[in-house]
């Protein structure tokens, strides 16, 4: 009788040399983050790892057991390019060590070749189709290259994921999405965001390090501001109509229209714009504000509403943001439209006035997050790892089993 190989075939697998592709592995954002934490993890267990990229934490590039090949692509004109130019240096430099890696983990289109587990947390098929993508709002040279971009790595990462024999979404509106374009629903894992309680944790104010007026309820609004996808512009309208409430907006302002939009609002005494910050500085800031207002217009997860979340801030966002899921029904007040100015500024009101209401929606949020730690993520994602290398592992023994004695 033969046994039939499972997961939990007791195979001794040893130690693993996980390859991972991605462009960058650096705590700027969320992908990075996800994929440094990946990466730590797996040293943690005795594995080593080869990063492929064109960016890498220092830190964790000095790591005994990881292999840094980088991956270049700075002097060419357009991202679009440049992520071509670096697939194919990812597919080339992967196919040259492939017998050395027992994994090779990737991230939604990063090369052409084949990937065992694909991380998916960006899908340009949906973006593409939006109502608010900017070619639909505003026609130009710049809108016609995003739209060119979207319209290029819907067919790239469709490629990918078929050349990928496990899927990762990082929220389950996401794994839908992945779904929805054909792939079989067992091969596709939610494996949600984790949040750094060490960092992200509550403790004193500290406005006037962000020179932030005292005495007056403050919200925060963290993102890329240099679009209009994260929404802000629905925030700031939603402010008018919510006197007495200062905003404080994380983000890069200069090239942004967002700050000249506030001050024709009439807003520019109550919407602070404090520019790009670290993490540990965005820690502080949360701790320094009442409330996080995040209502993006497409977020496959959110991890800045689990670190707002963490600090114990109420959160305000929309059904669009992946990870509101984890907070609904009683953790968050989530708006089933993204557009729906007046439901942000009665949720802006309602903070303001209602302090009780305020402190059970921050615990209520602060509880949620503590749920989703890294340490729980990276576990999904090493079990995969290990999993893939345990059915390599017996396809072998097999192969090697059915060839004849003498042949």
């Amino acid at each position: 009788m033969t046994t039939k190989p499972t997961d939990t075939w007791p195979l001794n697998i040893g130690p693993l040399n996980i390859g991972m592709v991605s462009f960058a592995f650096h705590r700027a954002n969320g992908q990075g983050l996800v994929n440094c934490e990946i990466a730590e993890a797996a040293l943690a267990r005795g594995h080593r790892v080869t990063v492929f990229c064109e960016e890498i934490d220092p830190v964790l590039a000095a790591r005994p057991g990881v292999e840094v090949v980088k991956l270049s692509a700075s002097k060419l004109p357009t991202q679009l390019l440049r992520d071509q130019a670096m697939a194919l240096q990812a597919t080339l430099a992967v196919a040259k060590r492939r017998r050395d890696l027992d994994v090779v983990a990737t991230n939604g289109f990063c090369m052409w070749g084949a990937s065992d587990v694909n991380a998916v947390h960006f899908l340009h098929r949906t973006w593409a189709r939006s109502p608010n993508h900017p070619w639909r709002l505003r026609r130009g040279p710049d809108s016609a290259y995003r739209w060119l971009y979207s319209m290029a790595n819907c067919l790239f990462e469709r490629h990918a994921f078929n050349r990928s024999r496990h899927i990762v979404a990082v929220s389950d509106p996401l794994r839908d999405e992945v779904i929805g374009m054909g792939l079989k629903p067992d091969g596709v894992t939610t494996v949600h965001n984790g949040v750094d309680l060490s960092r992200f944790r509550p403790g004193p104010a500290e406005r006037a390090r962000f020179g932030l007026p005292e005495g007056v309820t403050t919200g925060i609004f963290v993102g890329d501001i240099q679009t209009s996808r994260k929404n802000l512009d629905s925030v700031l309208k939603a402010l008018v109509k919510t006197p007495d409430v200062h905003l404080a907006v994380v983000g890069t302002a200069e090239g942004s229209v967002f700050p000249a939009m506030a001050e024709r609002l009439g807003l520019k005494d109550r919407c602070h714009f404090l520019g790009f910050m670290k993490p540990d500085d965005v820690a502080a800031a949360f701790r320094s504000a009442d409330f996080f207002i995040f209502p993006s217009r497409y977020e496959t997860s959110g991890l800045v509403l689990l670190e707002a979340a963490a600090t114990g801030l109420p959160v305000v966002t929309a059904s669009s943001v992946g990870a509101a899921g984890i907070f609904a029904p009683d953790a968050a007040l989530i708006a089933a439209d993204p557009e729906d100015v007046d439901y942000f500024a009665d949720a802006m009101a309602r903070l303001r006035d209602d302090a009780a209401f305020a402190d059970r929606l921050g615990r209520a949020a602060q509880a949620v997050a503590e749920r989703q730690t890294w340490a729980n993520a990276t576990k999904r994602y090493l079990d995969l790892f290990e999993q893939h290398a345990r059915r390599l592992s017996a396809r072998r023994v097999q192969a090697k089993d059915a060839v004849p004695e003498g042949a």
